[in-house]
Parts: structure tokens; C-alpha cells; sequence
């Protein structure tokens, strides 16, 4: 990865919530927010190199 810089894309799909699911939908968006922000949390702690198989273990 010299000279390459690391970038994280996320995508979510909705195709149709109703207005009574708003408040599931917003806590369902906060645990994944959270989920995501430990997993970078602990990958950062590590401080080494990693290849993307090991990352991919992380992760899963």
C-alpha cells in the first residue's frame, strides 16, 4: 500500500420506511455507527501494517 492512501466506502439501502419506523431506523443506524467506529478503534490500537486478509479477519 506505499503511496496509497486507505479509504472506507459505506453504502446503506433503504427502499421504503414508513414514518412510524423512524425511531428503529435511527437506532438501528447508531449500533452499526457504533459497531464500525470499535472495529476501526481496535484495527488503529494495533499499530502495524496489516494486509487485507488480516483486516478481513478483523472485521469478521
Amino acid at each position: 500500500m506505499r503511496g496509497k492512501e486507505l479509504t472506507v466506502v459505506e453504502a446503506l439501502k433503504v427502499r421504503v420506511v414508513p414514518e412510524s419506523s423512524c425511531d428503529h431506523l435511527l437506532e438501528f443506524l447508531r449500533l452499526y455507527r457504533d459497531a464500525v467506529q470499535m472495529v476501526a478503534n481496535r484495527i488503529w490500537s494495533l499499530n502495524e501494517r496489516l494486509s487485507k486478509k488480516k483486516l478481513h479477519e478483523l472485521f469478521y
